[in-house]
């Protein structure tokens, strides 16, 4: 999907969304940054020697926090995100202005800073949002946000490395990241998770629990508010929940997203029952 697909879609379903439509406005303007990026992340070598020995073990192909991404476009890329994301009315815009004022010719500071996010380095991140008045978690979606031409050249480029293995795990099979979003195909009601991290989509059990590996079918549960392709699979032995789209209900097939941000108020019925979004080390925030 090519920028302006993604940020038409957006502003689409916006119309059909009035709760959404501010966000995915502001969405559309930083994807339109982000998907007309040409990011060339260095792909990493030798990665055939010991993938299915990995694989076996559960063990991701890469580790989190030695990720590759474009060291060259990256700072270009993170000012350019700021502007989009920084308008005169956002509640974070003095804060906005002040990073982008300490990061307008230090390119250092930018690729330290997402290497940082890639190694969950809370204090670097901390210590660069104190400086700004800034909550943490709106670096983290600037981080995320800037990586993300990166990480799809990266998913794109060892796609081919995952064929043929097999993989029952909850975590990605690329880089470990969590899932947060689940679809059941239209055809067969195969469960497809998401990876939060590079985006990934990989095939996975339908009653299992993405985090503790719990295979109970008795524990595994869901519930829905009656819309119609939308639900929340949660296993009750952990609390973890993820989202889940049935598109044997749903005509349209919207980007992953889209679809994690329209249904943002399940998280918030999650949270009221007790569950837990990702309860994993490596969990995420949402932009603030």
């Amino acid at each position: 999907m090519t920028h302006h697909d993604l940020a038409a879609a957006a502003r689409a379903i916006g119309q059909d969304q009035p709760r959404y439509r501010d966000m995915l406005e502001a969405l559309a303007r930083v994807w339109g940054v982000t998907e007309s990026s040409s990011a060339r992340p260095r792909l990493p070598t030798g990665l055939d020697e010991h993938r299915e020995l990995k694989a076996r073990e559960g063990l991701p192909l890469l580790e989190r926090a030695a990720l590759p991404f474009d060291d060259r476009i990256s700072p270009g890329l993170f000012r350019e995100v700021i502007r989009a994301t920084l308008t005169p009315d956002h509640p974070q815009a003095e804060g906005l202005q002040k990073l982008l004022d300490l990061a307008v010719d230090d390119d250092s500071l930018i690729n330290d800073l997402l290497r940082a996010w890639l190694a969950e380095d809370a204090a670097v991140m901390e210590d660069l949002a104190g400086r700004c008045d800034l909550p943490p978690a709106v670096l983290t979606f600037l981080a995320r946000m800037t990586l993300r031409p990166s990480l799809a050249a990266l998913r794109d480029g060892l796609r081919q490395k995952l064929d043929g293995l097999e993989w029952d795990e909850g975590h990605c099979p690329l880089c470990g990241g969590p899932c947060d979003l689940a679809r059941l195909t239209a055809d067969d009601g195969a469960r497809i998770l998401h990876c939060a991290l590079c985006g990934h989509a990989w095939e996975f059990e339908r009653l299992a629990c993405p985090f503790c590996g719990g295979r109970d079918p008795g524990s595994i549960s869901f519930f829905t508010t009656g819309e119609n392709g939308y639900r929340v699979d949660y296993c009750e032995n952990c609390h973890g929940y993820v989202k889940t789209v049935d598109q044997r209900e749903l005509q349209a097939e919207w980007p992953w997203e889209i679809l994690e941000v329209i249904t943002w108020h399940l998280d918030r019925l999650a949270e009221r029952r007790g569950l837990k979004l990702r309860p994993r080390p490596d969990a995420e925030s949402r932009m603030s």
